[in-house]
């Protein structure tokens, strides 16, 4: 029998339908990948502020006066101190509680122990998740302390790092970014490592970027 005869370097009718059908589904799948990137980007991004949004109004953060307030409200462990700033109301406070418990061995290794600071009328019920912290995960704890003028952080969740000489080393957020959980390079880490001795000038942290609510307002609603 005859058979139909192809010009040379074409494919047959079926092999360039299956082909024609690859490369469709290529096509389509990058356009997948492309927008679950977009999705998760948005997702990750949405609400995020800085840490401190009056940075670019006043660049001086007043270090001083938070020092001189955590040193008559803080306790005389003499011991390293991680402050954690605890928040109920705030949104991205799961995130942060995740990232403080994740932080258990760094914390027994520097020798520290764990203040929670609240706003005024929270104090029982921080009292309430600091002796779940302690029972829980085994991290030591020293007591609650409360910030009566609300001022000593511009936004929650937060926490500082106060050396064992008494010195403030770092004041900011655990991390940046949308869930701020990763305990693997979180600025609080870092700066546990020098809470044994002096530090000399705070790192005092208002420019990053992440999930984070208003410290100072009533509603103190994720923004």
């Amino acid at each position: 029998l005859d058979r139909p005869l192809r010009r040379a370097g074409t494919l047959p009718d079926s092999d360039a339908a299956l082909q024609r059908k690859r490369w469709f589904i290529g096509v389509l799948a990058i356009f997948w990948l492309v927008g679950s990137g977009w999705l998760l980007f948005q997702l990750q991004t949405a609400g995020q502020r800085m840490f401190d949004p009056s940075l670019m109004q006043t660049p001086d953060y007043p270090t001083d006066a938070v020092v001189d307030a955590l040193q008559r409200i803080l306790p005389d462990t003499g011991t390293p101190l991680v402050i954690h700033v605890w928040d109920d109301r705030c949104d991205c406070a799961a995130a942060a509680w995740s990232h403080l418990t994740s932080m258990k061995d760094r914390i027994l290794e520097a020798g520290a122990q764990v203040v929670f600071l609240a706003r005024p009328g929270d104090r029982e019920r921080a009292g309430a998740a600091s002796v779940a912290l302690s029972l829980e995960s085994g991290i030591p704890v020293a007591g609650v302390v409360v910030d009566e003028q609300r001022s000593l952080v511009p936004a929650s969740p937060a926490a500082m790092v106060v050396s064992q000489a008494g010195e403030l080393v770092y004041l900011g957020p655990y991390s940046a970014g949308g869930a701020c959980v990763s305990s693997l390079g979180g600025f609080v880490e870092s700066s546990l490592r020098m809470a044994s001795g002096t530090n000399g000038d705070p790192w005092v942290n208002r420019a990053a970027i992440g999930c984070y609510c208003d410290w100072r307002d009533d509603d103190n609603k994720q923004v």
